[in-house]
């Protein structure tokens, strides 16, 4: 993870960074551990090891000009279900990715109110459960995940009115 920061231009304080993540995801959940199947404890189990990077990158700028203050910037974020998991089960493609604006606004109105405005959309990738439960079971399951879920898209609206009653 790194990110850059600067003022180097009047008013305005940039940043930008990156993220990257490899993620080793281990799982081994069994019911009835006293009894077997193929061999194994555990009659229904759910036994995995899957690895799967991800990350990130960023770019925004804050703007003051006046008591207005101005944040935009957007965000890619980019989720694979990692190498294990053969291209044939991934129909909508191996790589996960998104582009995420956000833009935030806050303008005094008096000295004592100010008006303010956020939009953003957030990248929300899913639960590794659901993406690889009973992934590396060879016995029959009732539920298996799915390495073909796409990630949530988020998008919140913010808009507020905030007034100083006293010191």
């Amino acid at each position: 993870k790194a990110d850059y920061t600067t003022t180097h231009w009047k008013g305005h304080t940039a940043k930008a960074g990156i993220e990257g993540v490899y993620n080793a995801v281990n799982l081994l959940s069994m019911q009835f551990p006293n009894q077997e199947a193929q061999g194994l404890p555990g009659l229904n189990r759910s036994d995995f090891t899957n690895f799967n990077p991800e990350g990130s990158a960023f770019l925004q700028d804050r703007w003051e000009y006046e008591g207005l203050v101005l944040n935009a910037g957007l965000r890619y974020d980019l989720f694979t279900p990692g190498p294990q998991i053969p291209d044939e089960e991934l129909p909508n493609g191996r790589y996960k990715s998104q582009i995420s604006p956000r833009l935030g606004v806050a303008y005094p109105i008096s000295d004592r109110d100010v008006l303010s405005f956020h939009y953003g959309w957030t990248f929300q990738t899913p639960q590794r459960n659901f993406v690889f439960e009973n992934r590396g079971s060879e016995s029959t399951v009732a539920i298996r995940g799915n390495p073909d879920l796409q990630p949530e898209t988020n998008i919140c609206y913010q808009a507020a009115v905030q007034h100083l009653f006293s010191k």
